[in-house]
């Protein structure tokens, strides 16, 4: 947080760098000092096996998409979210997309899972494409978000965390992400 808010102030960061909607920065210090396992790791561990963990068994057809509301929602309303959110252009492109990629394959979308905090808010949003279902709105434990989302054939993520998490379990198959 301290360097975050050097770089607003100073417009340079001492060890992140940043690109959000109102800041962009890159690190002075950082990339000179590099410590701790994550900088140094000379190999990368797979998440695949833990991704086979949580979702033993594909689910054909299944578009799990993840909406973010709830506290992102509020930051915006208060001007306070650095990094937007997002809307129907790109959430209507991706599903425009799975369904194009599953028609070149002589499929169609069989199910579209929205995975919330927030279903009010997701609710809101237009997620109508021709060839694509009318989605199923839920906020499910997490548990069952991790399993739905990883296990998807295809999945869209929103801006979050859990989303990144969701894409790297699925070591970016048939992901979309922002």
């Amino acid at each position: 947080a301290a360097d975050f808010a050097i770089a607003r102030i100073a417009k340079f960061s001492l060890f992140t760098d940043f690109d959000t909607r109102g800041l962009k920065t890159k690190a002075r210090i950082s990339p000179l000092v590099r410590l701790g396992y994550f900088q140094n790791a000379s190999v990368r561990r797979s998440l695949e096996p833990l991704g086979r963990q949580i979702a033993p068994a594909p689910q054909q057809g299944l578009v799990a998409m993840h909406v973010r509301g709830g506290d992102l929602l509020q930051l915006e309303r208060e001007g306070r979210n650095e990094y937007g959110m997002l809307n129907a252009d790109y959430y209507g492109g991706s599903l425009a997309h799975i369904r194009d990629a599953l028609e070149r394959e002589g499929r169609s979308v069989g199910e579209l899972l929205v995975l919330t905090d927030d279903p009010e808010y997701a609710a809101t949003q237009d997620f109508d494409v021709d060839g694509v279902p009318e989605p199923d709105i839920q906020r499910l434990p997490l548990k069952e978000t991790l399993s739905r989302a990883v296990g998807a054939e295809w999945f869209v993520s929103s801006n979050s965390t859990m989303s990144y998490w969701i894409v790297q379990l699925r070591e970016g198959r048939r992901s979309i992400a922002p």
